[in-house]
């Protein structure tokens, strides 16, 4: 839900990662370029990808009033 949510007030699709420690994996990668380590990088592909659907008049007006609280 939180996925679609994105998507839907951001307007661009929203791409779910099927490796579920990429926390982890960022980090590893960071380590390894400081080091200067050679880091194979392979990219899988998402586990899912989330469209922006329309949002009703009442979304959106809603994200309206939170964007003004906000800033």
């Amino acid at each position: 839900r939180l996925m679609q949510m994105v998507a839907d007030l951001s307007g661009v699709p929203v791409a779910r990662s099927a490796f579920q420690e990429g926390t982890a994996m960022g980090a590893a990668i960071a380590a390894a370029k400081h080091l200067n380590l050679e880091f194979t990088d392979k990219h899988d592909p998402p586990s899912m990808v989330f469209h922006p659907r329309s949002l009703s008049a009442e979304k959106l007006d809603s994200f309206t009033a939170w964007r003004k609280l906000v800033g």
